[in-house]
């Protein structure tokens, strides 16, 4: 063992050696392959332009595919569940909405009960609606159609002040209303998928002619129509009304 008078002369020529310096070139080189398998990531991965995405015109579009097949805009629903509910054919948007107002023991269908219970504007047809609804849950529902298309009628032509002209053109109404909506998006869309749901349920169609396809105002008010109607027509016109309702309040 050294001494310790051995020891600093010993300290003093260990550090006098110069060390060897480590090799971290290695270091660099994986730096620089990294960089150079990035920007080849990079080339090869298209980004898309979101830019060019119009989120509106694709809820429009939902709005007005949903509306042609009688269903206005269903208040529960966000724009995102319309505009997938449209790619989806109308028997599988008719189960959808007979789902979605039946379930749970007709939870949803009972909240627009309540719903309508408090609007003013439905005031003069609560007696109607109340029944409407009572049949509905007991699996009458044939009986709520005509009920339903004269509650619809009033409530569409009030929206337009024309209740005293003698022929009340109610698709005009709806689009008026669309017009005068301006900027406000949703308002305007809303009024637009009345309109077009109104102008198919009001289209002409001679009594002469095949029965329609789609439920129609005239068959069904002037006792022409043999009323082989569904659930899901029955709904369209519940959800109709809360949709021109909404706008009212």
């Amino acid at each position: 063992m050294a001494s310790k008078d051995d020891l600093l002369p010993q300290l003093i020529a260990e550090l006098a050696v110069p060390k060897q310096l480590v090799d971290v070139s290695w270091v660099a080189n994986l730096t620089r392959e990294w960089a150079e398998i990035g920007k080849a990531l990079q080339a090869s991965i298209t980004i898309p332009d979101f830019s060019k995405l119009n989120l509106e015109e694709s809820v429009r579009d939902g709005f007005r595919t949903m509306a042609s097949r009688g269903w206005t805009v269903q208040m529960s629903l966000t724009p995102r569940d319309l505009a997938e509910l449209a790619d989806k054919t109308p028997e599988e948007a008719d189960e959808f909405f007979v789902a979605l107002y039946t379930e749970d023991d007709f939870a949803e269908l009972r909240k627009v009960r309540k719903e309508f219970a408090r609007r003013v504007g439905l005031a003069r047809s609560k007696a109607l609606l109340e029944e409407c609804f009572e049949s509905f849950e007991k699996g009458h529902y044939l009986i709520t159609i005509p009920a339903l298309l004269s509650i619809i009628e009033g409530v569409v032509a009030s929206a337009g002040q024309a209740l005293t002209e003698q022929r009340v053109r109610l698709p005009k109404i709806c689009a008026e209303n669309s017009e005068k909506s301006g900027s406000n998006f949703m308002r305007a869309e809303m009024w637009t998928s009345m309109a077009l749901f109104v102008e198919k349920l009001f289209q002409p169609a001679p009594f002469g002619n095949v029965r329609p396809s789609f439920m129609n105002r005239h068959w069904i008010l002037h006792g022409r129509d043999s009323a082989p109607w569904t659930q899901a027509d029955a709904l369209r016109l519940f959800n109709a009304l809360q949709t021109v309702d909404s706008l009212l309040e």
